[in-house]
């Protein structure tokens, strides 16, 4: 940290005379003075505080070299540097010369929104650095324990990496399940590739790591409307999990509600009522009536019962859940949003137009801004205020709506 500050101190020196126009977008300290005083005097100050640490940590008695954390920063930087070269050479080789670009900020801040021809080479450069941050933890792991225990220490955590492999899966997981409930599927999908590939080769017979994972990967899929390819992971997760826990288990009534959920969506309406029916059967036997997932599939039912066009049970089911949501969510959490919908559906159903207006506008707002434009959750609530408009031959308000959709 100190040779990062150390670096920006010097920066306020030189950068006038590296790159005058990005030196006039400073906004702290306008005058040329004070930053020659600010960065001097912090220079100099950062600069004792450094020398004084490298002075004590070389001289420090700790009986091995390695542990002198110098050593060890100046290695690591090292390593970074070498990779920063690599690819370095790679962006000249493929975009020509870089020095130039790097002069001046981009005038859209916002990467994602790129749509040149480097869209496959940003996703391959993505992966290998997705591997390359995986075996960076599992060195450092090893590492520690070397510099903790000895040079042997660390063929015998070459040996024994399962728990470091597991972690790093844990963290492509939970990274893939974060971007798949903000929308940006093509990410997460790189996360579950990675965190399958690494889960199979750690445990090759079937596991409940990977049942985990397809079931994750397989809501994705669906919600990026590749509803075979999703039906086929679930199916391959239910059996893996029967094979490892019984019928009994609530993670299998969990996966058949999720499978239930895709079946629903592809409108088989008979295949979805009779997984979502397993589903409760075993919640019920395993759960906790306000168990979350108890509470999301009382959505589920009551989603299937307005598609089957009886509004008024579907409203006691979500009247329910909806309690029951407020107890595990904060207010303005997308899945009280999505039940609220539902909720303003059926009450259109029943003729109560204005009521349902009322909950349909703000919780399609809800899930555009936590969900995105791309989810099912968001175009269907997207659909019911166009059917409600339509109903009261409001045409053109519905129009306006399915043209935000398209």
């Amino acid at each position: 940290m100190l040779v990062n500050f150390l670096l920006m101190c010097v920066s306020v020196l030189a950068l006038p005379r590296r790159n005058p126009a990005l030196a006039r977008e400073i906004r702290f300290g306008r005058g040329r003075t004070l930053q020659r005083v600010v960065g001097a005097g912090g220079a100099l100050v950062l600069a004792g505080y450094l020398a004084i640490h490298v002075v004590k940590d070389l001289g420090a008695d700790v009986g091995a070299w390695y542990l002198h954390s110098t050593w060890i920063w100046i290695g690591v930087l090292s390593a970074a540097s070498v990779v920063f070269a690599v690819e370095w050479r790679r962006l000249k080789r493929n975009y020509g010369q870089m020095e130039e670009g790097t002069l001046k900020y981009p005038d859209d801040h916002d990467l994602g929104r790129q749509t040149t021809s480097s869209e496959g080479d940003a996703g391959t450069l993505r992966r290998r650095h997705l591997r390359f941050a995986a075996w960076a933890v599992v060195f450092l792991s090893v590492s520690s324990d070397a510099f903790a225990n000895g040079q042997g220490a660390a063929w015998a955590s070459f040996r024994d990496l399962g728990d470091v492999r597991q972690a790093v899966i844990t963290s492509h997981h939970d990274l893939a399940r974060r971007l798949g409930e903000r929308g940006a599927y093509e990410e997460a999908e790189e996360h579950f590739d990675c965190a399958l590939a690494m889960t199979r080769r750690l445990y090759p017979d079937a596991s409940l790591q990977e049942a985990a994972l397809l079931d994750d990967l397989a809501t994705v899929l669906g919600e990026k409307g590749q509803h075979a390819a999703a039906e086929a992971l679930l199916r391959r997760a239910l059996r893996m999990r029967v094979e490892l826990l019984g019928e009994e288990h609530a993670r299998v009534a969990q996966t058949r509600y999720m499978l239930g959920n895709l079946l629903h969506d592809q409108r088989d309406l008979d295949a979805a009522e009779l997984h979502y029916r397993q589903a409760a059967d075993g919640m019920a036997r395993s759960l906790p009536e306000d168990h979350p997932a108890q509470v999301y599939l009382r959505v589920a039912i009551a989603r299937l019962l307005l598609d089957r066009g009886d509004a008024g049970a579907a409203q006691a089911v979500l009247c329910e859940a909806l309690a029951r949501l407020a107890a595990i969510h904060a207010p303005g959490h997308w899945r009280i949003a999505d039940a609220e919908s539902l909720l303003g559906a059926s009450l259109a159903a029943q003729g109560r137009h204005a009521e349902a207006e009322g909950l349909m506008r703000p919780a399609y707002v809800t899930l555009q801004e936590q969900r995105g434009g791309r989810s099912p959750s968001t175009r269907r609530a997207l659909a019911r205020l166009a059917d409600l408009y339509r109903s009261r031959e409001q045409n053109l308000h519905a129009e306006q709506f399915l043209d935000g959709w398209r």
